[in-house]
């Protein structure tokens, strides 16, 4: 789904942990999903609630994953 968004102009951030202990939050672009920050979970969850947008949340037969969208013409955030 947040592949064929990105086709569409349409860009996502969202975190996700790992076994190791360490999160990232990551971001979807053109060409693909990419790592803007990696380490310590709360950390990076402070990162992720400070996008600017309202979380989304995508449910299927998996479960549900929650997303950010990012708002602007190219997917980054615009500054004010």
């Amino acid at each position: 789904m947040l592949a064929t968004e990105a086709m569409r102009g349409r860009f996502y951030a969202f975190i996700t942990p790992c076994e190791c202990g360490t999160a990232y939050r990551v971001e979807t672009e053109a060409d693909g999903a990419h790592c803007k920050a990696a380490g310590d979970p709360a950390a990076i969850s402070e990162q992720y609630e400070a996008l600017l947008g309202q979380e989304y949340v995508i449910n299927d037969k998996a479960g549900s994953f929650w997303c950010k969208p990012l708002p602007g013409p190219s997917g980054r955030r615009m500054e004010p």
